[in-house]
């Protein structure tokens, strides 16, 4: 059987650090929205949170055009200051999706992430 390597994502979990991940599948995500005027079915907006280590990031949703099988997401980290840094986790991702005004989104949970952290304040 030939070596095949399992890619991970990692992320800066230093407070207030930005990271990207990218989500790819073979079926379209639905469109992102425009956040002026969403229409119901699209993306508005996603959750990450770290069920091993039990924090969330703060996460925005890229669209990735021309090509829908692909979404970026710009995280910041909110791990709470003190106690150890985490070195690896499991990121459940959940996209938000628009389901008219007034009316709560859509949670559609999308990707198990296992993720790789790295800490370190003085990354751009």
């Amino acid at each position: 059987m030939p070596n095949k390597p399992n890619g991970r994502q990692s992320l800066n979990i230093s407070n207030g650090k930005v990271s990207h991940l990218l989500l790819k599948r073979k079926i379209n995500f639905p469109l992102v929205a425009n956040p002026a005027a969403p229409n119901p079915g699209e993306i508005i907006g996603a959750t990450c949170k770290d069920d091993d280590n039990d924090f969330y990031f703060t996460a925005t949703v890229v669209a990735q055009p021309p090509n829908q099988k692909r979404l970026a997401l710009r995280i910041i980290s909110g791990l709470p200051g003190g106690g150890g840094d985490p070195t690896d986790g499991l990121l459940a991702i959940t996209l938000q999706i628009f389901t008219g005004a007034g009316n709560p989104p859509d949670p559609v949970p999308v990707a198990d992430a296992p993720v790789e952290y790295i800490s370190d304040p003085g990354a751009p």
